[in-house]
């Protein structure tokens, strides 16, 4: 046994009579695991006790890194949050879209791990933040926003994405004057499923929620609204704007999901068992091992812009070839494929598919347009975000 592998008392009663021949009952496997798991990791009271030693020691080993904590009127622990100094420092470089979720602690006092991650110019999790509370509440979710707004600030351009967690609303709205709420699209996806169960409705749902014209939404809209009238209204009461990727007030990239939060939140899984000062050094470890591996790997890169967003762009070239240009003057330019048509800007950075509008990367049409004008789309009028870090 040791402090990461998962021992269940079942575990401990096969052992103990394969290999001491000896009968245990589940009680008795159970208060050994017990006690065996407290002189490993600590007793879930003595962690708590010591978060204030344990955020000392991190400060001091990882200068910048921010921690707060909350206690009630007869001092017992309510919050902790945490934000690693390299985590501070990679948010300059990731889009500023935050993906956050909570998810149940296992251990003797349970509570909530809330996490805030985004993603980094390579499409990978970037962690930013966690803070372990009582539960999801009004309370605890504004106390969450609070500290992490003090750590990464508010922009016009930042936008926090979650599921429809009512707490999670409540508490963003009172800590956010500019920064735009987000609903994930799965958990809305899975909600209409409820209302419409056997319905073909998953492949049209996605498109809508991910598409980058007002005019593919409503196609897509239309979709789901023949297979029930319903639908269209169900969604329309959730503001389109929330969820829709054409209508979002601000720029998703490509977090219309919590899909990064729940990676995290099963990345640790186990270690939600464990009591909470083993909890985030685990974290705190997992952090350093996953900077470590990256800067590794792309400090044998010899490209400007990450193999991500290369590798967008080169599968946009491939796409291009096809295409017949047309130049209005010298930004503009008319792009042909198959039946449609498309406008280019290079001067604006537009296209009429919004895909380079909202992703900051140049797509197919725009490509064409850059290579008429002898400019390499790999390495011109692209988004500081995507370059390595």
């Amino acid at each position: 046994m040791n402090d990461k592998t998962p021992c269940r008392p079942s575990d401990v009663i096969n052992y103990m009579k394969i290999h001491h021949d000896v009968n245990v009952s589940y009680d008795k496997a159970w208060r050994g695991r017990e006690i065996a798991l407290n002189s490993i990791r600590g007793t879930p009271k003595d962690s708590y006790v010591m978060l204030s030693t344990f955020s000392d020691a991190l400060i001091r080993n990882n200068p910048g890194t921010y921690t707060a904590k909350e206690a009630d009127d007869e001092g017992r622990f309510k919050f902790y949050f945490m934000a690693l100094a390299t985590s501070i420092d990679a948010w300059n470089y990731c889009v500023p879209v935050i993906s956050v979720d909570g998810a149940t602690m296992k251990n003797k006092y349970l509570g909530t791990l809330i996490s805030a991650c985004t993603i980094d110019g390579n499409s990978q999790i970037m962690p930013l933040a966690f803070a372990v509370v009582d539960s999801e509440n009004d309370l605890s979710w504004s106390w969450f926003f609070r500290n992490l707004k003090v750590v990464f600030g508010e922009h016009n351009e930042m936008v926090i994405v979650s599921d429809a967690h009512k707490s999670i609303e409540n508490g963003f709205n009172v800590v956010y004057e500019i920064a735009e709420h987000g609903l994930c699209a799965f958990h809305l996806l899975k909600n209409l499923k409820k209302n419409h169960k056997s319905l073909p409705m998953e492949d049209s749902f996605n498109k809508c929620a991910r598409t980058y014209t007002p005019l593919e939404f409503e196609y897509y809209m239309r979709q789901l609204e023949q297979l029930s009238p319903s639908m269209r209204h169900e969604l329309e009461a959730v503001g389109r704007h929330k969820w829709a990727r054409a209508f979002f007030r601000r720029k998703r990239y490509q977090v219309i999901t919590t899909n990064i939060s729940e990676s995290m939140n099963s990345t640790l899984k186990e270690q939600r068992e464990l009591p909470v000062i083993g909890l985030l050094e685990s974290i705190r470890s997992l952090i350093q091992k996953w900077f470590y591996e990256r800067r590794t790997k792309w400090s044998f890169q010899r490209t400007q812009l990450s193999i991500y967003a290369e590798d967008m762009i080169r599968e946009s070239l491939r796409q291009s070839r096809s295409m017949n240009i047309y130049p209005v003057d010298q930004h503009e330019f008319e792009v042909h494929h198959r039946k449609e048509q498309f406008v280019v800007n290079i001067l604006n950075r537009t296209c009429s598919c919004r895909q380079w509008d909202l992703d900051l990367i140049p797509c197919s049409h725009a490509c064409i347009a850059l290579s008429t004008r002898n400019l390499n789309p790999i390495y011109t009028l692209i988004s500081s975000t995507m370059s390595q870090i």
